[in-house]
């Protein structure tokens, strides 16, 4: 078996041989052989993993609740323009309480863990997700509401803001005519 180094992180071993399918071992970075499996048990355990990572196992997705998963989109609205006003701060607290009829207590443990997960966090799948799942139509509605609120608590939307409002507005699976008229209600 002959070695290629790719980096400094990740090895590939290989043979010449053609009658086995390589398979990834994420945890010590190689491809590596399933010795004695056969072509389709080697199959199978791929699409296994592949279904348990797009499913969202290995992220913790399945674990995020809608208190956490709204508090960090309406966060990442509040800063997606790169200014932190206390108009802002104080609007993520009323929503928040709004929504979930939080404590203070409980407040500052769901923004802390929130802020937590987007700085962990590669998009917003992970968080869309779990408000698709545990949400009805008209909480996402009101959620969204309560981002346009968040994007405009400083005077303006940006371009920026607005991008990520019709995205996360798109991954919530919900219809633009019903998101306009949500911000032309909030603008107005």
């Amino acid at each position: 078996m002959k070695s290629i180094k790719l980096d400094e992180f990740m090895e590939i071993n290989y043979s010449h041989e053609i009658e086995f399918l390589p398979i990834f071992n994420h945890k010590k970075g190689k491809i590596m052989k399933q010795s004695g499996d056969s072509l389709i048990s080697q199959l199978k355990y791929l699409m296994g993993t592949l279904n348990q990572r797009l499913s969202g196992a290995e992220i913790g997705t399945k674990s995020l609740s809608k208190e956490l998963a709204s508090a960090a989109l309406l966060i990442e609205v509040m800063k997606m323009d790169g200014e932190l006003k206390a108009s802002e701060k104080k609007l993520l607290v009323e929503r928040l309480v709004y929504h979930f009829k939080l404590s203070d207590e409980e407040l500052a443990l769901l923004t802390a863990e929130a802020e937590q997960k987007l700085e962990h966090s590669i998009d917003y799948h992970q968080f869309t997700q779990a408000l698709n799942q545990q949400l009805s139509i008209p909480e996402k509605l009101a959620l969204v509401e309560s981002l346009w609120m968040m994007a405009a608590a400083d005077g303006h939307i940006d371009a920026h803001e607005n991008h990520l409002l019709r995205k996360i507005a798109d991954l919530l699976h919900l219809r633009h005519s019903e998101v306009a008229a949500i911000k032309d209600k909030v603008l107005k």
